[in-house]
């Protein structure tokens, strides 16, 4: 911004307009295969859900601070595809304090 004292003029820098974008060419949409997963937890309770993988294993989070007797006796809390990643969030909920154990869970394509 400029100034000047004997008009008292003021120049205000101009503004840019936008750059236009790029035109795009559309995203093919591939068919997505959705899974079936289903386990049944310590406390009871089946629980059945939509995966993108082929799901095999399923981890048991037993909570003592749970409101409810299923929750404190173990739910299910995520499937996995790969057991050495369901056993490693296990251990990461047995850190935190609770009991978690892997379980087998079936899956079949949606």
């Amino acid at each position: 911004m400029t100034t000047t004292t004997a008009a008292q003029t003021t120049k205000t820098p101009t503004r840019k307009a936008p750059a236009k974008a790029a035109p795009t060419k559309p995203v093919e949409k591939k068919e997505a295969k959705t899974y079936t997963s289903e386990a049944t937890g310590r406390g009871g309770r089946t629980n059945v859900r939509k995966t993108a993988v082929l799901a095999e294993y399923a981890v048991d989070v037993a909570d003592k601070n749970a409101k409810t007797e299923a929750g404190r006796t173990g739910l299910i809390f995520r499937f996995f595809a790969d057991e050495t990643k369901a056993q490693a969030f296990a251990d990461s909920h047995n850190a935190a304090g609770n009991d978690a154990i892997v379980v087998p869970a079936t899956s079949k394509e949606a």
